[in-house]
């Protein structure tokens, strides 16, 4: 009972710790927009964040990285790039990503994890590799996750919350997780979010 009344307060500071940061950031001129989920690991341009921007309903993984400018290049030109980086509504960034600078993210566009950005992705695609490139429309892409949906375990939120609270609920999750996986409906709970 203590250690779940510290978690809570450990996880209420952290909360408290990544939206200061964040308003920090939104001060020195960087845009976020309304439930915005950008994890306390996202690594964030602070030197140049006035030319970074985050529209509504974005949604970053772990260790995202969102980089405003470029030196690689200075010790041999004596100069470094600078560029704007737009993440328009509704991207879905997955973990570990890099963002490099001059890079505008299109509406509803869904970014594999590990990727890195290098150029603009259009709106309405699912992108993803070094450097990332379209793999598909968002419409090929959920047309087929549909397909897979029909095939698979799915549980609702509330359900698998409470079967995940417990070591037997645990266990019967694993056993019909253990094939092919499965699907959660839910869009939301327990993250932090910014804007």
């Amino acid at each position: 009972m203590v250690l779940d009344a510290l978690d809570g307060l450990a996880r209420r500071l952290g909360d408290l710790r990544t939206r200061r940061r964040f308003e920090v950031l939104v001060a020195r001129g960087m845009r976020i927009g309304r439930d915005v989920h950008l994890p306390a690991s996202t690594w964030i341009d602070a030197a140049h964040c006035y030319l970074i921007s985050i529209g509504d309903n974005c949604r970053l993984g772990e260790q995202c990285l969102i980089l405003a400018h470029d030196a690689q290049m200075d010790e041999f030109l004596d100069a470094g790039r600078l560029g704007r980086v737009t993440l328009h509504p509704s991207c879905q960034i997955g973990a570990r990503t890099c963002i490099m600078a001059g890079v505008d993210i299109g509406p509803r566009t869904i970014v594999a994890p590990n990727s890195v950005v290098t150029r603009t992705l259009p709106p309405d695609t699912v992108c993803g590799g070094n450097p990332a490139r379209v793999l598909a429309t968002l419409d090929e892409y959920l047309a087929a996750r549909r397909t897979e949906l029909e095939g698979l375990p799915q549980f609702d939120a509330e359900s698998f919350r409470r079967m995940s609270g417990t070591p037997e609920g645990r266990a019967a999750l694993a056993a019909a997780l253990s094939v092919s996986g499965g699907f959660v409906a839910d869009r939301g709970g327990g993250s932090e979010r910014a804007g």
